[in-house]
């Protein structure tokens, strides 16, 4: 059963302060300035080619209003209708882990921010995501960067990644156990489903400078020669290019993953990245 009952154009005024999550209800100018995250994407899309766009999910909206000003004609998605705040975007309700409502070959581009690990079947949504974009279209999924070396060593102390993956506690008003789903979703996991659901990794990049964090340099580098030197068979299996890139291992809090749909066969288990390392 699908969450959430409401399709169409959402006008702003008709969501009443009663309905939204706690976490929307402060006073508070919409939809502000955009963060380091949110600027990284940002910036990804005001050098590509306008087109249509899947903002899935929107929660509440800023991306998609900024993509709007920036010449996008954008639809939104998400679990809680209550959360969203743009105003005059065809927006739909529903659960990711279900089918999309959305006809095939529908998008020039879907935008799934800080989605993936909210997600029981990984290559269920991939797969829906495949079916909603045009041939040759663009997904951009982007996630907490569990790769990075900050995080690893997180997990060698406390054996957890994630204080959030860890208590399952987020905001929102849909009282729903898939809407408060949490999992640490690593990189090869992300690769690998995007392989077998017809998609070709494209670029990784994150919300952070590579190696900023200079003091952790002898813990990237060995890791990195490491990668390099490991087998064919390691490379593939682990997905060592990607996972220990300059931006998972030494960049932002945020991965960021572009894949172009290379084909609709949802089982494209022989496709190869041609990924981008930086």
């Amino acid at each position: 059963m699908s969450v959430g009952t409401f399709s169409g154009t959402i006008p702003n005024n008709e969501i009443s302060d009663e309905l939204r999550s706690p976490a929307s209800s402060v006073a508070e100018e919409f939809p502000g300035t955009p963060n380091p995250y949110e600027k990284a994407l940002l910036e990804l899309f005001e050098k590509a080619p306008r087109g249509s766009l899947l903002d899935a999910p929107c929660g509440k909206g800023r991306l998609s209003v900024w993509l709007r000003e920036i010449g996008y004609d954008t639809h939104c998605f998400d679990i809680d209708a209550h959360l969203f705040r743009g105003d005059g975007f065809p927006f739909e309700a529903g659960d990711l882990n279900e089918n999309l409502p959305y006809a095939d070959n529908s998008f020039d581009y879907i935008l799934c921010k800080n989605g993936a690990q909210r997600i029981f079947a990984l290559d269920h949504l991939f797969s829906e995501f495949n079916r909603a974009l045009k041939p040759g279209g663009t997904l951009v999924v982007s996630t907490p960067n569990y790769a990075r070396i900050q995080r690893r060593l997180r997990y060698l102390v406390f054996g957890s990644v994630s204080r959030n993956v860890n208590s399952q506690l987020c905001g929102g008003s849909v009282d729903s156990h898939t809407a408060r789903f949490r999992c640490a979703l690593l990189y090869p996991q992300i690769e690998q489903t995007l392989q077998r659901q017809g998609f070709a990794v494209e670029r990784i990049t994150s919300d952070g400078k590579p190696y900023a964090a200079i003091h952790l340099l002898p813990y990237i580098f060995p890791i990195r020669l490491l990668s390099w030197f490991a087998s064919e068979g390691k490379q593939e299996g682990y997905s060592l290019r990607g996972g220990n890139s300059a931006h998972a291992l030494a960049g932002g809090r945020h991965l960021i993953v572009l894949a172009k749909k290379i084909t609709s066969s949802p089982s494209a288990r022989g496709s190869r990245s041609a990924i981008r390392i930086v």
